[in-house]
């Protein structure tokens, strides 16, 4: 599957930084059309600094304890539900998954968006076309701090 990520602070001013990744992943074509198997990340989920999540979509991601450093915690995945099942476009799919993620941070964190740390930014990953087309509705949302951290932003269950 092909996949790719999108980020922004979660700061509202005339200076807000938006910044957008592509995270791309393998789609096998060896004679027939085959996609990898990849790990989803989970709620909860941290990964470290040079994860494989940055620039692409990793086929097995590193994780580590969210008690060790790292740069990304998962905080929700989400499904996105389109009128129809036709391409919606990646200006479509970014808007609406950047609604979805933000939507969840109150639940996610018992934070407002506006409440978030200076130092901590959105990050999705979203389904491309080619994703799109395998059936991929799934966005995955994650904080990422601008310096490693032993931080974590997500709600214990319960």
């Amino acid at each position: 599957m092909e996949r790719q990520g999108h980020g922004e602070t979660l700061r509202t001013s005339p200076c807000v930084t938006t910044v957008a990744l592509a995270l791309l992943v393998v789609f096998g074509v060896l004679g027939t059309a085959c996609s990898r198997n990849f790990v989803p990340l989970e709620v909860g989920h941290c990964l470290p600094d040079g994860s494989g999540i940055e620039g692409r979509r990793a086929q097995a991601p590193t994780l580590v304890s969210c008690s060790r450093p790292h740069r990304y915690q998962v905080f929700t995945v989400e499904t996105l539900t389109p009128p129809s099942n036709e391409w919606p476009g990646d200006d479509v799919v970014t808007a609406n998954a950047e609604q979805l993620c933000v939507a969840a941070i109150r639940d996610a964190t018992g934070l407002e968006p506006k409440d978030t740390p200076d130092d901590v930014e959105l990050f999705h990953v979203d389904p491309t076309e080619g994703s799109w087309r395998a059936g991929d509705r799934d966005v995955e949302c994650l904080f990422r701090w601008d310096n490693l951290t032993m931080d974590t932003l997500v709600k214990s269950p319960g």
